[in-house]
């Protein structure tokens, strides 16, 4: 009995309620009159879904096509920029080294025409012929000498060897080869190359895609297996297509003068063809894509079957994943196209650092050459004391150049890594301006020029900051002013306190202000990029990295200030930064003591021992001359493992202090000061241990602390900032 309920309930269980049996029911009479009228309505809803799909497709293909040309554009413009740089770089002679300089700029750059002009209209191209650009490039390529004086140009033309070309050329002014200045240079690529670049054909689909002019002329053309050809689309359209009653190619001429988008379908042998247009960027051209209804009617006919034998839902899922296969494939074409756009940009990155290294390699090997000459020199005529100590001066002059040099690409390294952190310390902006004024006075004495420095507008003098680098950042500024300024011309330094400051904080304005030759508009929006220079150091005679005001910026970036600059060429340029700084609380506020003359410097030394640590004989040397100069005893070390050694060997007393070099082959002196903090002798152990290194970052100065020494000394020796570190231990 219990199995006889159980399988009634089973079988009621199998059974449908009778409410979604009638429900069934109306879906099934609903669906079959439905499906009647999807039959009849389908058809109009087809042309009209071939009509969406199509416009949208359609109007991707037509603006990735924009995006490719216009970034190819681009990347010809920048290509042609660096062809001109380089001219600049290679210093070229005469007009042979600039034929083999363009014929292998245009291999290497895949141009098929490539030529520089000069200042009369003369053109000179690869294969060395030269001629008036009217003899070469057609009228209609618009090309004149007052085009180069301005800006870049692009513009199409007809060559007869090189058949349908698009030229692109960019101004190249103060620019001179054998005695002519060169305004401008034209780079130029087939058009059919262009069409397999820019990918403006897909078979796949039958679309054909082209680039015309405003006035319907084309740029660049795939063949149309319809529309005979014709140099103008508007004229061959006109003569061979019938329009759909609501599209006419007036309608099309019409959006184009007006920089519109927009698409247009006619009936061309028979067959319904769309037509999309849209502007690329920049230019006066319009990219189109044309496409057959079948392309797109054999898919849609496929859904709208699916959607009368299965319903409205089962036709929006379908949809619903071809747009979103559509919009995954669009994704991954971005996608493409960003690491493509990526890949040019670290190319150019890339350019712009060959270029920084080539002068570099210059501005080092100047002072270089200075020094290794004199030294000759010095040599050759070491009876002659006077000659002697003019070449001396002068190799320490381009000794402390090359140093500069050096300290500034270190520094901006440093930057750039993150490795740069903020000292504060009392100090007053009094004296920051008096030593200022003492850093450069000799250069404004060899200029005559004058300098006129104004504090008086600020109330709050004692602060509390990183001294070193805010005089740094205003010494960068200052010493662009005296290089850049001629002969007698006039540079102001000022500071003001403003208000509106933080509690505990002051507002300062620095303002440096010169007569100079000025920066051009072009440059200033890079002058404060790293490496970069709006003339090198051959060309303006003057000296620099190009990392000066890269260094000002980032430090006043990190310190929470901005600095802006205001120039015109041949006006001057002024500089200014606004920044925040600490006050000194008042009680901190205490008179410095004079700065003694470095002729007093050292002379507590007499008695003093001090153990040289340094594998390099020839700096071991120099370092005790320097040192016996001033009355010390010295004894020295080749290695940190004979510096521990003879410590353990010596009595507490017997040495002063340990002046300790970092990179030593067996034992270096971070190993070395370790060994020495850890002796059982405290006598031994607390010995004044002052780092001698040519590693000076900040992350240096701070693992020689970490070690267990006691201060730090730079590489290559300042004499007056070394005795004064010694006199903390000694004096």
């Amino acid at each position: 009995m219990g199995d006889g309920m159980e399988g009634k309930k089973k079988g009621a269980a199998e059974r449908p309620p009778l409410i979604l049996m009638v429900s069934a029911t109306l879906v099934i009479v609903v669906v079959v009159f439905s499906t009647w009228w999807f039959v009849e309505a389908s058809q109009t809803a087809t042309v009209k879904s071939v009509h969406d799909v199509s416009e949208f497709y359609l109007k991707e293909l037509s603006e990735q096509t924009s995006r490719l040309m216009q970034t190819n554009l681009n990347e010809w413009k920048k290509e042609l920029q660096v062809v001109v740089k380089g001219i600049r770089a290679e210093d070229l002679t005469d007009f042979g080294a600039l034929q083999e300089y363009i014929s292998k700029m245009k291999e290497n750059n895949q141009f098929d025409f490539l030529a520089m002009v000069d200042e009369s209209g003369m053109t000179y191209s690869a294969d060395g012929s030269i001629f008036p650009p009217s003899q070469q490039l057609p009228s209609q390529g618009g090309f004149s000498l007052e085009q180069y004086l301005h800006e870049a140009h692009i513009s199409v033309g007809k060559d007869e060897e090189l058949g349908d070309m698009v030229f692109v050329s960019i101004p190249s002014a103060g620019l001179r080869v054998d005695g002519k200045e060169l305004i401008g240079g034209i780079a130029g690529m087939n058009t059919k190359a262009l069409v397999e670049k820019l990918f403006l054909q897909n078979d796949e689909v039958l679309t054909f895609s082209s680039v015309i002019t405003t006035e319907g002329d084309y740029v660049a053309k795939v063949p149309h297996m319809h529309l005979k050809d014709d140099s103008n689309v508007f004229s061959a359209l006109s003569s061979q297509a019938e329009f759909e009653e609501q599209f006419s190619l007036e309608r099309m001429k019409e959006d184009i003068e007006e920089g519109k988008s927009g698409m247009i379908a006619y009936d061309l042998d028979d067959l319904l063809h769309f037509t999309y247009y849209a502007p690329i960027e920049d230019t006066q051209w319009y990219s189109v894509t044309v496409m057959h209804y079948e392309t797109i009617s054999a898919d849609v006919e496929t859904v709208r079957n699916t959607i009368v034998r299965n319903s409205r839902i089962q036709m929006a899922l379908i949809l619903a994943m071809v747009g979103g296969i559509f919009y995954v494939y669009l994704m991954e074409r971005r996608k493409t196209e960003a690491m493509r756009l990526q890949k040019v940009h670290a190319e150019e990155s890339s350019k712009s650092k060959s270029v920084f290294l080539f002068n570099m390699s210059h501005d080092i090997r100047t002072p270089m050459n200075a020094i290794i000459g004199f030294a000759e020199l010095a040599l050759q005529n070491e009876n002659d004391k006077e000659r002697v100590h003019d070449y001396l001066s002068k190799i320490k002059t381009s000794s402390g150049h090359l140093l500069s040099l050096l300290n500034d690409i270190l520094y901006m390294s440093s930057i750039e890594s993150g490795k740069i952190q903020l000292e504060p310390e009392n100090c007053n902006l009094a004296d920051i301006f008096r030593e200022l004024e003492v850093t450069v006075h000799s250069q404004v004495q060899e200029k005559s020029q004058k300098l006129s420095m104004d504090i008086s507008g600020v109330e709050d003098k004692d602060i509390f900051c990183d001294k070193a680098r805010l005089s740094l950042v205003l010494l960068n500024l200052l010493s662009n002013a005296v290089k850049f300024t001629p002969k007698e011309g006039k540079i102001s330094i000022t500071a003001a306190q403003k208000e509106d400051a933080p509690e505990g904080y002051a507002s300062f304005e620095f303002r440096v202000k010169d007569t100079g030759i000025g920066m051009s508009p072009e440059f200033v929006k890079h002058v404060f990029e790293p490496f970069e220079r709006e003339r090198t150091s051959t060309v303006s005679k003057t000296r620099g990295t190009g990392l000066g005001m890269p260094i000002a910026k980032r430090i006043i970036d990190i310190m929470g200030g901005t600095i802006e600059v205001d120039t015109a060429q041949d006006k001057g340029t002024e500089y200014t930064v606004r920044v925040n700084l600490k006050l000194q609380e008042r009680e901190n506020v205490l008179e410095e003591p004079a700065q003694k003359d470095v002729e007093e410097e050292g002379q507590g030394f007499q008695g003093k021992r001090i153990l040289l640590v340094e594998d390099n004989e020839l700096n071991r040397e120099i370092a005790m001359e320097i040192l016996k100069e001033y009355g010390l005893e010295v004894e020295e070390a080749e290695d940190g493992t004979v510096a521990v050694q003879m410590m353990e060997n010596s009595q507490p007393g017997y040495y002063d202090l340990i002046l300790m070099d970092i990179q030593m082959p067996l034992m270096n002196g971070y190993e070395a000061a370790k060994a020495i903090r850890k002796m059982e002798n405290k006598g031994l152990a607390d010995i004044p241990i002052i780092a001698l290194t040519a590693n000076v970052s900040d992350e240096d100065k701070q693992e020689a602390i970490a070690s267990g020494m006691n201060g730090h000394a730079a590489k290559p020796i300042d004499v007056c900032k070394l005795l004064t570190t010694l006199e903390k231990f000694l004096g």
